[in-house]
């Protein structure tokens, strides 16, 4: 990993500390609320209420900047190192799904293609097999889903591997 990405990396990990703190806040604010809900309604609970409100609108605010901050971050180390924090075999996986996905999805559209003069029986046939095609497309883009997830997971675990090794 390059020096200036491990700079980076450290940067982003502040951020998600940083985020992790604000999140916190924002759940004993949310706590906090439903007690105040058990209360008798009075004006000092509905000020209460609105102030929460505010807060935890603020917030909401800083998380979203944190968390485009950090994004932002992660994609810049991934577009010079990504191919160094990546699986290979995820990666494989992940094109022989997409690819998968793509043959399923012609398939479906000749499939789906309405014929001149078919009887009913046809026409329920090709509708049973398009949803059939439909439902193993469902399943790999789940599997692209899980292996997108699981690829983050390795890249964020490689990058913190090789920063604590000291290595590049």
């Amino acid at each position: 990993m390059k020096r200036v990405n491990k700079f980076r990396f450290r940067e982003r990990e502040k951020l998600e500390d940083e985020r992790s703190s604000v999140m916190q806040g924002m759940i004993l604010l949310v706590h906090a609320q439903e007690h105040l809900k058990l209360d008798v309604p009075c004006p000092g609970v509905e000020a209460a209420m609105a102030e929460i409100d505010s807060i935890a609108g603020t917030l909401e605010g800083e998380n979203k900047d944190l968390c485009e901050k950090s994004q932002g971050l992660w994609e810049t180390i991934l577009a010079s190192d990504g191919l160094e924090l990546s699986s290979v075999g995820i990666a494989k996986e992940q094109q022989r799904v997409d690819r998968g996905i793509e043959k399923l999805q012609s398939i479906r559209k000749h499939v789906g293609a309405e014929v001149p003069g078919e009887t009913l029986e046809e026409g329920l046939a090709r509708i049973a097999a398009v949803r059939i095609v439909a439902e193993a497309d469902d399943e790999l883009i789940g599997r692209r889903t899980e292996l997108r997830i699981e690829q983050q997971n390795f890249q964020l675990a490689r990058a913190k591997a090789l920063l604590k090794s000291g290595r590049s």
